[in-house]
């Protein structure tokens, strides 16, 4: 069975850009740090967005989105933000993700504050779903053991 990255569906396309922003508009640092991090590219899958506390949210997730709107969006705030030049305090920082074949699927854990191993239950149930899922439509890899 030849296993190569052609063979597996593995594309060499797949990418992954980061975007920063210290603009405190909202609206103006997610247009400056998710053309960042997109680079001009079409096909982003993922954007993961990291930001300060004293941005908007209200405002800025829309914005956000509206910049990828094909595209998977989520986000949380943070206590400080680790960006290209390090550590870093009330900035929006974007992680973006994409390329041939670069495919995700999202899911929610609720309640992650309560019962942290129900949580945790809940996880491991979604990834095991989503395993199931990829088995069943035949485009899983499972490594084959070395003799």
């Amino acid at each position: 069975m030849d296993l190569t990255r052609s063979t597996l569906g593995i594309s060499d396309d797949r990418w992954i850009g980061v975007g920063r922003s210290v603009e405190p508009d909202p609206v103006r640092a997610a247009t400056l740090a998710v053309g960042q991090a997109i680079g001009g590219r079409d096909d982003l899958v993922l954007m993961i967005a990291f930001c300060s506390p004293a941005y908007d949210l209200a405002e800025l997730a829309p914005a956000v989105k509206a910049l990828a709107p094909d595209a998977t969006v989520i986000g949380c705030t943070t206590s400080g933000e680790i960006t290209q030049v390090g550590p870093s305090d009330a900035t929006l920082v974007v992680t973006a993700f994409g390329g041939t074949g670069f495919t995700i699927e999202p899911f929610v854990v609720h309640d992650i504050g309560g019962d942290m191993r129900e949580a945790g239950r809940e996880a491991a149930q979604q990834v095991a779903l989503f395993h199931e899922r990829r088995h069943r439509h035949g485009v899983a890899w499972r490594p084959t053991r070395r003799r």
